[in-house]
């Protein structure tokens, strides 16, 4: 057993007796094995797997807890998640996700979200970043700049001297429609450079809102192109939508989303350039 408090044995003198079977000098090496014992074995072995000695603590730093409460028994990172050990992670949690620290479920859940989840949120952290042993996913980079980009797209920003690039999506000519390259998911200008035939143009893929805008440009190949459209195309009584190209021209149709009549409204057509 280590000392509490420094012992100390004293040395014999010139004048210390000795009888034949060396009574007194067998107490004072005793005394200090004792000692060296204690010693090493507050030390440790190298690898001690003794929470207690002095070369596990050095080795496995976070498993002095720094003195949260945890109401019951800490996780566990499973074998392929090692970068922390089980008995470390009563400084983390524990496995009904409650303690008496800021790091609550929701708090952690925030930030981690579920397994390189694009949407992270609390209901993933507990759902799908835990197991059913408890098991806290590790944090990947993934997780993080998902949780960034949730986390900033749902800020509420005031845009100053920033340019807004429109999104393009650009071909020579479509066979006989659109088929899935027209979509406001990736596009606020579709464009159509040298049609070479009759076209129809489908209606736009993605989830569009309301009020989104899409332009749409095209020239024929020098042979007037016969125009149609999918059935959330809108014309108005004032605004027909355009039935062909004017040969050698581009045209640019400008269009608004109805969202109460999932529409694209027909709001502009140039055809003179």
């Amino acid at each position: 057993m280590y000392p509490s408090t420094i012992y100390s044995q004293g040395n014999p003198t010139e004048n210390t007796f000795l009888d034949d079977s060396g009574f007194f000098l067998d107490v004072i090496i005793g005394y200090l094995n004792d000692n060296v014992i204690a010693i090493e074995t507050k030390l440790g072995v190298d690898g001690s797997a003794i929470a207690t000695s002095i070369d596990y603590l050095l080795k496995n730093p976070l498993s002095i807890n720094p003195g949260h409460k945890h109401t019951t028994a800490s996780i566990n990172f499973t074998a392929d998640q090692n970068f922390v050990t089980a008995a470390q992670l009563v400084v983390i949690g524990n496995t009904s996700n409650t303690n008496t620290g800021d790091e609550t479920a929701t708090r952690i859940g925030a930030l981690i979200g579920g397994a390189d989840d694009a949407t992270p949120n609390d209901t993933d952290f507990v759902a799908t970043s835990l197991t059913a042993a408890g098991i806290l996913k590790k944090i990947t980079w993934t997780n993080v700049k998902a949780f960034l980009k949730t986390y900033f797209d749902s800020l509420t920003q005031t845009l100053t001297n920033k340019r807004i690039e429109p999104r393009l999506i650009t071909a020579a000519s479509y066979t006989t429609d659109t088929g899935t390259s027209l979509t406001v998911a990736t596009a606020d200008v579709f464009q159509v450079t040298a049609q070479a035939g009759a076209l129809k143009f489908n209606n736009p893929g993605g989830t569009p809102v309301a009020g989104q805008k899409l332009i749409i440009r095209i020239k024929d190949d020098g042979t007037a192109r016969a125009l149609t459209y999918d059935t959330q195309f809108r014309a108005s009584s004032d605004l027909a939508l355009p039935s062909t190209t004017v040969l050698g021209k581009t045209l640019y149709m400008g269009f608004i989303f109805n969202l109460t009549d999932t529409k694209w409204d027909l709001l502009a057509v140039l055809n003179n350039f």
